[in-house]
């Protein structure tokens, strides 16, 4: 396992602004998964879509609150949000942090034109940053993990896992517990697994 952390390489990636990222990330999901209704045709497919666009628009409006003056929105781009934490290009998805899907690996373009440019006084220049949410069966947030892969390589140089702030959700997803009340199937095109896994530095 890496033992290198974010701001190692990126000063501006702070514990305390993953933290927060990570906190808006949960929050969105567990109030998603309130709102689940299999009566009304919800299936598993539709949480992960609702919560993903949850979390994308959470983040979207966190960037125009002054307490998140460090966070910014780099492309709006409806499946491949991007934004900047302190001018550092992330993206997030849900997925395996252990196992990353080709999604994970994918660089969008407002990324490339960072990937060639190091930060000052640091290693990070070619690093892909990349928050991962992996979930349980029934969606709740398991853990977040924040990636730093090397793009030529696929290898993650940094792997960490983002602590939880205060208890996000409150007990959300307590009536998900079984797997029996939702399909356990995987939702069409979340989290594929890929034949490029990434492995930890």
């Amino acid at each position: 396992m890496s033992e290198k952390l974010p701001w190692h390489l990126a000063p501006t990636l702070m514990q305390d602004r993953l933290v927060e990222i990570g906190d808006v990330i949960r929050k969105a999901r567990g109030e998603a998964i309130e709102l689940y209704n299999e009566e009304l045709g919800d299936d598993l497919w539709a949480l992960h879509c609702r919560s993903y666009a949850w979390c994308r628009n959470r983040l979207i409006r966190a960037s125009e609150q002054a307490e998140f003056l460090w966070l910014g929105i780099v492309d709006k781009e409806r499946n491949s949000l991007v934004f900047a934490v302190g001018g550092v290009a992330v993206r997030f998805m849900r997925g395996d942090p252990d196992d990353p899907s080709d999604k994970v690996l994918r660089v969008a373009l407002a990324e490339s034109q960072q990937l060639s440019l190091p930060f000052p006084g640091s290693e990070s220049g070619g690093l892909l940053w990349r928050i991962v949410v992996e979930t349980h069966v029934h969606g709740a947030v398991k853990r977040i993990v924040c990636l730093g892969i090397n793009e030529l390589t696929a290898r993650a140089e940094v792997y960490y896992e983002i602590p939880t702030k205060g208890d996000p959700g409150g007990g959300v997803g307590e009536r998900f517990d079984s797997a029996d009340n939702v399909n356990n199937q995987s939702p069409p095109g979340v989290a594929l697994k890929s034949s490029r896994s990434v492995k930890n530095g």
